[in-house]
């Protein structure tokens, strides 16, 4: 018994340890105004790798890959797109689209597919 608890443990702790933000992640968020310890930064650290397309190619997205590449508007852009469909997921009827800061390149192809029923919905309820 004591191995496979061993194990899970040490499981536990690289997942942990793997999707910590990263110092340089930190430090940019708070150049660009975020705070790095707020939900939002939060749900778009832990969202990791986004995996979608642009123009037609595939493309991953993440917030080390946007900060690596020195990608403010990226930045604020993810992290702002990565909480909204966190919400919309949660709570759907009261969760409104943003008008500034959301970008679908930050969404996956089901997630877009989401958004344009949740505003289909919005239009044809008003």
């Amino acid at each position: 018994m004591k191995i496979p608890l061993m194990t899970l443990s040490l499981l536990a702790a690289l997942a942990l340890s793997a999707s910590a933000m990263s110092p340089a992640a930190e430090a940019f968020l708070r150049k660009v105004g975020i705070d790095p310890g707020s939900e939002q930064a939060g749900i778009a650290d832990k969202d990791g790798a986004i995996a979608t397309t642009y123009r037609g190619d595939s493309v991953v997205h993440s917030l080390e890959s946007l900060v690596a590449t020195n990608k403010k508007n990226g930045v604020v852009h993810f992290v702002a797109t990565r909480a909204f469909i966190r919400s919309l997921k949660t709570d759907y009827a009261r969760t409104v689209v943003p008008t500034s800061n959301f970008d679908q390149l930050y969404l996956t192809l089901e997630e877009r597919s989401l958004v344009a029923r949740k505003l289909a919905d919005d239009i044809a309820g008003d």
